[in-house]
C-alpha cells in the first residue's frame, strides 16, 4: 500500500492515469483560485507530511469545492482535467502508469500554475515541459 501526497501536475497540465494491475483509490479536488492559493501555501508547510490538505484548504473556505474520490481498477483509465489537484492510494502490489500533457483550451490555468509553482521556487523541479 502506497499514498502519495496532493500534487497539482506541472503547469496544471491534464493527467492519465491507467492502472495495468491491481487498483488505485484517487482523491480528486476540482480548480479554483483559492484552492490553487491554499495549494501554494501547502507546499511551504513544514507540516505538509501530516496535513490532509483538503481539510486545511476546506478550513479556510475554499468555496465549496469538495473532494470526489474514484476508484481506478485493473485496466481503467482515468482522465484527470486540467487544474484538478489529486492524490493517489494504491492498494496492494498495484503497476500502474501516469502521464501529463497540456491543451490549448487552459492557458490560464497554465499561466496560473506556473506563477504558484515560481512564488515557492519549485519552477526548476516541475517545469513542463522539462
Amino acid at each position: 500500500n502506497t499514498y502519495l501526497d496532493w500534487t497539482l501536475p506541472p503547469s496544471s497540465s491534464a493527467t492519465w492515469l491507467h492502472a495495468t494491475a491491481g487498483s488505485c483509490s484517487v482523491s480528486l479536488l476540482p480548480p479554483s483560485p483559492s484552492s490553487l492559493r491554499m495549494y501554494g501555501k501547502h507546499l511551504s508547510n513544514a507540516d505538509q507530511p501530516s496535513t490532509w490538505y483538503p481539510s486545511a484548504a476546506s478550513s479556510r473556505s475554499v468555496g465549496g469545492d469538495g473532494v470526489t474520490t474514484v476508484v481506478v481498477k485493473q485496466g481503467d483509465t482515468l482522465h484527470v482535467p486540467e487544474g484538478w489537484m489529486y492524490a493517489r492510494y494504491f492498494v496492494g502490489c498495484t503497476f500502474a502508469a501516469e502521464g501529463h500533457y497540456l491543451t490549448e483550451g487552459s492557458v490560464g490555468l497554465h499561466l496560473d500554475a506556473e506563477r504558484v509553482e515560481c512564488e515557492r521556487g519549485l519552477a526548476g523541479k516541475r517545469r513542463y515541459p522539462r
